[in-house]
C-alpha cells in the first residue's frame, strides 16, 4: 500500500536565538514569523519532545547559532533538535552537527533574489557552498520557496536540479503566502497549478527521494487546491493539510501515517 505522512508537528516549539531581531528583514517575512518564536530560556522552560531552533539573519546571512551552543546543548540533553542556522562556513556547519539531528536550511541558487528579496551582498553559489558544507557533517533537508520573488516563479527549477546534482534525497516545499506588514504584502501567491508544476518536477526527477509540502503556504481554497494536487503527484508528506486533502489520500488508496513533530524530524 501507498502511505502518505501527514504532520500536525504541535509536539516541535520553534526556538528563535534573536528574539524577534534580524538584520535582513527580507521583503517576504520581515521577521513576522519570529515574532511567535518562544526564547531559548523559555525553552529551557518548555516540556517539548522537539525543537526547531531558529532566528533573525545577521548581514552575512547567518542565523548566530553558534554563539549559543551551550544553551542549546542543554536543550539536546532532553529533546530531539532541527536547526536552522542559514549561511555557514565548515568550522560553523560542523560545529551544528554536534547539536543538530537535522538540519534546515533554505536553499536558492537565484542571485536577484538573494539580492532583491534577501538583501545580502551573496549569491547562489554561496548557498551551494553552505548547503556542501552542512551536507558533508549532518543530516540536512533543504527548503525551497515557491514563490520567492513576490510570487512569481523563477529559478525553482534550477534549484531543484542543483540538489539533484548534489545526490540531495531530502527535499521541503513551501509557498510564498503575502504577509501583512512586509513590502511583499500587496503581492499574490504563485498559482497553485503553477505551484503544482514545480512539485511535479522535482518527483519526477527524485522518484525515490523523500518530498515534503512544507507548513508555509496559503490558506482556505488555495491550500486545499495545492493539498489535493501534492496528494495527486505522490509527495511523501504534507504538513497540516486540510481534512478534504486527508480524505482524497484515503480515497486514492493511501495509508495515512500521523507524525506530531516538524517534517524535517
Amino acid at each position: 500500500m501507498r502511505t502518505i505522512d501527514i504532520y500536525y508537528p504541535g509536539k516541535t516549539r520553534s526556538v528563535s536565538v534573536t528574539g524577534a531581531i534580524c538584520s535582513l528583514n527580507c521583503s517576504h517575512c520581515s521577521g513576522h514569523y519570529l515574532r511567535d518564536m518562544i526564547s531559548l530560556k523559555e525553552a529551557e522552560e518548555t516540556d517539548s519532545s522537539s525543537f526547531l531552533i531558529s532566528g533573525g539573519c545577521d548581514r552575512e546571512g547567518k542565523v548566530p547559532i553558534t554563539r549559543f551552543m551551550d544553551e542549546i546543548r542543554s536543550l539536546k540533553n532532553r529533546a530531539r533538535l532541527n536547526i536552522h542556522c542559514g549561511l555557514v562556513d565548515e568550522e560553523e556547519a560542523k560545529a551544528i552537527s554536534e547539536v543538530a539531528d537535522k538540519v534546515s536550511f533554505d536553499f536558492t541558487v537565484d542571485d536577484d533574489a538573494i539580492r532583491d528579496v534577501f538583501g545580502l551582498n551573496k549569491s547562489g553559489a554561496d548557498y551551494i557552498r553552505s548547503y556542501g558544507y552542512l551536507k558533508k557533517y549532518t543530516e540536512v533537508v533543504p527548503h525551497i520557496l515557491i514563490g520567492l520573488k513576490g510570487g512569481i516563479i523563477d529559478k525553482e527549477y534550477e534549484a531543484v536540479r542543483v540538489l539533484k546534482e548534489m545526490s540531495t534525497e531530502k527535499m521541503a516545499f513551501i509557498i510564498f503566502k503575502p504577509t501583512f506588514g512586509t513590502p511583499f504584502s500587496d503581492r499574490r501567491p504563485p498559482g497553485a497549478e503553477d505551484a503544482a508544476k514545480v512539485l511535479e518536477f522535482a518527483r519526477g526527477l527524485v522518484p525515490d527521494g523523500y518530498i515534503t509540502l512544507g507548513c508555509m503556504r496559503p490558506g482556505g481554497s488555495y491550500r486545499d487546491r495545492i493539498d489535493r494536487m501534492a496528494v495527486e503527484i505522490g509527495v511523501d508528506g504534507i504538513v497540516n493539510p486540510t481534512p478534504s486533502a486527508v480524505r482524497y489520500a484515503e480515497e486514492l488508496g493511501y495509508g495515512i501515517n500521523i507524525k506530531e513533530e516538524c517534517c524535517v524530524l
